[in-house]
């Protein structure tokens, strides 16, 4: 009897002991991917990578280490960035229903999450409106 309530009470172990690994599974691969661009220089901007290819549902975040006093990114893409994009940080939709940042300074971040695949590119304009670097995001 007291053997049977041992191998019993053991069981009940292992089976708690299984639901607490797959919940903790389950959270760990929902959770958020996100790739990091940085955007460094002052009067040469350059972006690393200027080119980015993520899986469907990665954030990806702008981090400026830019000398320059204020940066925006701006995506001009065919598709309503609204719907293929999630959680916006620092960013507003312009006219076109597209992305623009608000202003990025030194250390400052943006982020989106990307739904859809295709392929996004942006560019990075000084606080003076002038172009400086281009950008894509590609999702797969």
């Amino acid at each position: 009897m007291m053997a049977n309530k041992t191998r019993l009470s053991m069981i009940v172990v292992i089976l708690i002991m299984i639901g607490f690994l797959s919940i903790a599974q389950e959270q760990s691969s929902s959770a958020q991917e996100c790739k990091v661009v940085t955007i460094s220089g002052m009067n040469l901007i350059q972006l690393e990578p200027a080119a980015l290819t993520v899986s469907k549902g990665t954030c990806v975040v702008w981090f400026s280490r830019s000398v320059a006093n204020q940066l925006t990114i701006s995506f001009a893409d065919g598709k309503k960035c609204d719907e293929v994009t999630d959680a916006a940080s620092g960013f507003i939709l312009n006219q076109q229903s597209c992305y623009t940042s608000t202003d990025i300074t030194t250390g400052g971040t943006a982020s989106l999450r990307f739904l859809e695949t295709g392929t996004y590119p942006y560019s990075i304009f000084l606080d003076d409106g002038k172009k400086v670097a281009e950008g894509t995001v590609t999702v797969q």
